[in-house]
């Protein structure tokens, strides 16, 4: 599956990347990160919907119905107003659905 990423640059040298995947902040879940330079984003993105999607797994919450509503609407969502980069990362499925 394809996922959204936001990214907010870091304001200083001290500031590291922000990373929110709104596609996983539903219910009493959120999916954010942090990586130190921009070649470690997509990475730790991966990782950190990796590790949400364990916990839903974990939750019995039906991943089958996630959705992701795409960079453009996301990008007009206040909620990610920080976000100034939008990216695509994608995340193989298959091992969570299993079972």
């Amino acid at each position: 599956m394809f996922f959204s990423i936001g990214i907010e640059s870091p304001k200083s040298d001290n500031d590291a990347y922000g990373i929110a995947v709104p596609a996983l902040c539903v219910g009493h879940y959120g999916c954010f990160s942090a990586a130190d330079s921009l070649a470690d984003v997509t990475r730790c993105a991966q990782d950190a919907i990796r590790s949400i999607l364990m916990c839903m797994v974990d939750d019995r919450f039906d991943i089958r119905g996630l959705v992701d509503a795409g960079t453009l609407v996301y990008q007009t969502h206040e909620d990610y107003a920080h976000c100034d980069t939008w990216l695509m990362v994608e995340v193989d499925l298959s091992g969570y659905l299993a079972g």
